[in-house]
C-alpha cells in the first residue's frame, strides 16, 4: 500500500514537471512584454492571443522557473490574458475573456475572478454585454467585486458599488436583472 501511494505521488509529480517542462519560457516573455505596453491594438492583442491559446492547450497556466530546487512562479497566464485584454479595451477582448473563464469554469484559480473584476471595472457595458443571464460569469465577477474591493461592506454595498462602478447606474436600466443579481449575490457573499 505504501509503496503504491509512493509511485502514484511520483507519477503526479513527475506529470506536473513535464507538463510545466513543454511550457515554452520565450511565450510567456512576449506576454508579459505586451502586458507592459499602455495600450494594445487589435493585431497586437490577435497576436498575443495565439500565444495564450498555444500556452492554454499546453496545459501551461504559470511561468515558472526553479532556483536552487526551488519554485518560483513568475507570471501566471490568466492574469496576463486579463492584463491584455484591459489594455485593449474592446468588446472583442471581453469576450475573449468570457470565453477563457467559460473553458474554465471548474477551476478554483482566484485570479480569474479578480482579473474579471478589473475588466469589469474598466468596461462594465461590455461585460454585461458578454455575461448576459449566465449566472456561473455573474458569480464570477460578484466573487472579484468582493475580494478586490474592500470599501463594499454588508452596511454600505449598494452605495459603494456604485461608487465604485458609477457607469453601471447608466447601464442599469439596460442590464437590470444582471445589476439585482449582482448585488443579491454580493449581499449574500457578504453575509457570509
Amino acid at each position: 500500500m505504501k509503496s503504491a501511494t509512493l509511485s502514484i505521488i511520483f507519477f503526479i509529480i513527475t506529470l506536473n514537471a513535464s507538463a510545466q517542462a513543454n511550457c515554452d519560457p520565450q511565450a510567456f516573455k512576449k506576454l508579459v512584454s505586451v502586458s507592459k505596453k499602455h495600450a494594445l491594438s487589435d493585431r497586437q492583442f490577435t497576436d498575443a492571443l495565439v500565444i495564450v491559446r498555444q500556452l492554454e492547450s499546453a496545459g501551461c497556466p504559470d511561468y515558472e522557473v526553479k532556483i536552487k530546487g526551488t519554485n518560483y512562479q513568475l507570471a501566471c497566464l490568466t492574469e496576463l490574458l486579463g492584463t491584455l485584454c484591459i489594455k485593449t479595451n474592446t468588446p472583442a477582448a471581453v469576450n475573449e475573456y468570457v470565453l477563457y473563464l467559460k473553458r474554465h469554469s471548474a477551476s478554483a484559480e482566484e485570479q480569474m475572478a479578480y482579473s474579471f473584476e478589473q475588466i469589469f471595472v474598466k468596461q462594465p457595458a461590455y461585460v454585461l454585454a458578454a455575461v448576459g443571464q449566465n449566472t456561473a460569469l455573474l458569480d464570477q465577477l460578484e466573487w472579484g467585486v468582493v475580494n478586490n474591493q474592500p470599501a463594499i461592506k454588508l452596511n454600505n454595498y449598494k452605495t459603494a458599488f456604485y461608487s465604485t462602478y458609477p457607469a453601471v447606474k447608466l447601464l442599469y436600466p439596460k442590464y437590470k436583472k444582471q445589476v439585482d443579481y449582482l448585488l443579491n449575490a454580493i449581499a449574500a457573499e457578504l453575509k457570509g
